[in-house]
């Protein structure tokens, strides 16, 4: 199991993978615990698909990506 840290350190997207993966065993995990999986891993695939290419919208994104990662991290941290 990756410590807080190592999941710090990973790239949202494979962090992304491990909330699919969560999401997608519902025999390991409770309900609620795959519901927030795969809540997290569809905010993750909505952020992917930029509807302009501005460089405002493209700073409003990654944002946004800094704030899911933490919130996954917080998440897999609990979880795993």
């Amino acid at each position: 199991m990756p410590t807080r840290q190592e999941l710090e350190h990973l790239h949202l997207t494979r962090l992304a993978v491990l909330c699919h993966q969560v999401a997608n065993n519902p025999s390991a995990y409770t309900p609620e615990i795959v519901k927030k999986a795969r809540q997290l891993n569809l905010k993750w695939r909505r952020l992917q698909i930029a509807p302009d290419d501005s460089l405002k919208m493209k700073k409003k994104i990654d944002a946004q990506k800094i704030v899911l990662k933490s919130r996954i991290v917080d998440f897999l941290a609990s979880t795993l």
